[in-house]
């Protein structure tokens, strides 16, 4: 089993330019599964996107942020982006949402949310989730998930304003 990424990388991209979507998936979903980290994910989502396969990169990128959960916004913006490539703002903004989480002032996040139509900044933050989480709350109607407090923004504190709210 290749352990260099920079090997793995090589070997997944002459695996999409042949088009053997059937042994990439092969190999980086047993790469990571078996070291249960969200990174290795990451990757087979995006060869599984460079691949044409929308499904499977998007399976790929929701099993990234369940592992990740709250340690890392990765599989977030990963997520955020594959949603607006795929023309789905609504779940695109969503995501976006859960990277401020992380830095209530992320820049990529803040910018992506006007350029949909949704307003920044503190009240904007959500929980980071997955798609156990989201599943869980969808199929429990009525069910009000109070998160934990989100880490310290970088910059400013949450309750105080910003020359950019101000």
């Amino acid at each position: 089993e290749p352990r260099s990424e920079e090997y793995v990388r090589a070997y997944a991209e002459t695996l999409v330019e042949l088009a053997r979507v059937d042994v990439l998936e092969e190999v980086l979903l047993r790469r990571a599964q078996r070291s249960a980290q969200f990174e290795d994910y990451l990757l087979l989502g995006e060869f599984l996107g460079k691949a044409g396969d929308p499904d499977g990169e998007e399976q790929a990128l929701l099993s990234a942020a369940d592992l990740a959960g709250e340690r890392d916004d990765l599989p977030q913006r990963a997520l955020a982006r594959f949603y607006e490539a795929t023309n789905r703002p609504g779940e695109a903004i969503e995501r976006w949402k859960m990277v401020l989480w992380f830095d209530v002032l992320a820049a990529e996040a803040s910018s992506a949310m006007r350029r949909l139509g949704d307003v920044p900044g503190p009240t904007a933050v959500r929980f980071p989730q997955g798609r156990t989480s989201l599943e869980q709350s969808l199929q429990t109607p009525g069910t009000v998930v109070s998160p934990p407090p989100p880490p310290r923004a970088s910059g400013a504190g949450l309750g105080e304003m910003t020359p950019v709210d101000r």
